[in-house]
């Protein structure tokens, strides 16, 4: 009836191990949660920036990757990244994407690499921001007018 109290639980299944590790919600607590991961997916990003430029650096070109990242991809890519998590976001497990339209070519054919991305989250965070690394090294967490717009400048999706 109306005087019934109803109390609702949440459940993040991704964060979860067993029905064991339930607990109360605790808004602080689950906000730092979430920045946590978003500010862990930008460092991820930055290790793999200085990986991308090692192997420039090695062989004059950028890798030839395709979407979602396979074992031969990570396997070429390994030596100069060193660490397979770095391929991955850390609270979602899923790969980072390459911008394919890169595949082989010289940093001296791609105007802008201040402005041109390489890699980016799959999905945007739970705020609606999406990390992206840039050609020169930098991360940026866009929102999504601002990612759209390096979409297009960086072709992706054209590929």
């Amino acid at each position: 009836d109306a005087e019934t109290i109803l109390n609702l639980s949440l459940l993040n299944l991704k964060s979860i191990d067993s029905l064991n590790d339930l607990r109360p919600f605790d808004a602080n607590t689950d906000m730092d949660s979430d920045r946590q991961a978003r500010a862990d997916s930008v460092k991820t990003l930055e290790e793999l920036g200085q990986g991308i430029l090692r192997y420039i650096r090695a062989r004059g070109k950028l890798p030839v990757l395709k979407n979602p990242l396979d074992y031969n991809a990570r396997r070429l890519f390994y030596p100069y990244v060193g660490d397979e998590r770095f391929f991955m976001q850390p609270d979602t497990q899923q790969s980072y994407r390459f911008n394919e339209i890169l595949g082989g070519k010289k940093m001296a054919h791609i105007p802008n690499h201040q402005s041109f991305a390489v890699f980016y989250e799959a999905q945007p965070a739970d705020n609606e921001t999406r990390a992206a690394l840039f050609l020169d090294g930098h991360v940026e967490r866009l929102s999504p007018e601002p990612w759209e717009k390096v979409k297009r400048a960086s072709k992706i999706g054209a590929g």
